[in-house]
């Protein structure tokens, strides 16, 4: 938001500015989708205790009395640990670490191939770019020549 204040700064309050996350990849995106229902499903057991027991045996998983006794006395901690613990394994999933900067459509600065952060002269050098080709050919930036 910052950027986006300093450029409505220089070029004036009406510069569309849009926030947007970039969409991560099919399989991580999956694979996030999966954990979470993995985490509800461990949180669930470790919440409902022993009552779990007999929903675990039909699935062939039979635990000993000893962790179901120390998940009783560290409840709390354990779900408290299951969820952070999910949250950030899939937010680190879904990251994909973009920066994309464009203006009516042209590309200004993609972090993804420079691997870099712009910094603010970039961008509005960039955007200035595409406002002078505009004025200078009378097309929109972003047209179909």
């Amino acid at each position: 938001m910052q950027v986006a204040q300093a450029l409505r700064q220089h070029f004036g309050p009406e510069l569309p500015v849009e926030l947007a996350n970039h969409p991560a990849p099919p399989l991580q995106a999956a694979l996030a989708q999966a954990l979470f229902v993995v985490q509800l499903a461990a949180m669930a057991v470790v919440g409902a205790g022993q009552q779990a027991a007999p929903y675990l045996q039909r699935l062939g998983i039979v635990l000993p009395a000893e962790y179901w006794r120390t998940m009783q006395e560290k409840k709390i901690g354990i779900l408290m640990g299951l969820w952070f613990l999910g949250n950030t394994i899939r937010t680190n999933l879904v990251s994909t670490g973009a920066f994309e900067i464009s203006y009516e459509g042209v590309p200004i600065w993609s972090k993804l191939e420079t691997h870099s952060m712009p910094t603010l002269q970039h961008i509005v050098n960039g955007i200035s770019q595409v406002m002078q080709a505009a004025r200078g050919t009378g097309a929109m930036p972003g047209d179909a020549q």
